[in-house]
């Protein structure tokens, strides 16, 4: 399917993630970020109803249902955000990490690691904070989530 997307990227797109259905998608670049439902063609745009900028990384949980972005900038303040958006309710956001430090970050990377057997679920993030040159690796637990 073609769509034609009403809301124009101010650049190429870095990311498109879509659910494992191919109902959802996020379209973005690192400023600017586009949710579309390809069934109703219903565009909304993340960026400025969640006022969250400097896009580093997303992906897709077909378990969660949900969309996981990690941003460096919310309400026009640095650090590291991780918003949780359900697939089918975009307007609604939650946050799993909510870090004002003020510093850039770069070569992020996000996966859902699951152990059935333990019966978890978690969220590895890493990341580069620019400057000073540490890599920072999280690992966030899901399994009640």
């Amino acid at each position: 399917m073609l769509a034609e997307f009403k809301t124009p990227l101010n650049f190429q797109p870095d990311y498109f993630v879509m659910s494992d259905d191919e109902q959802f998608a996020i379209i973005a670049t690192p400023d600017d970020a586009i949710y579309f439902n390809r069934l109703t063609s219903t565009e909304i745009d993340l960026d400025e109803l969640h006022k969250i900028a400097m896009l580093k990384c997303m992906i897709y949980d077909g378990e969660a249902r949900s969309f996981y972005i990690l941003a460096n900038k919310f309400e026009e303040k640095l650090g590291i955000f991780l918003i949780v958006i359900k697939d089918n309710d975009p307007a609604k956001i939650s946050f799993k990490l909510l870090l004002k430090n003020q510093l850039d970050m770069s070569d992020c990377n996000m996966n859902v690691f699951r152990c059935e057997s333990a019966n978890s679920k978690e969220l590895i993030i890493s990341y580069k904070t620019i400057y000073i040159n540490i890599f920072t690796t999280m690992v966030l637990d899901l399994s009640n989530s």
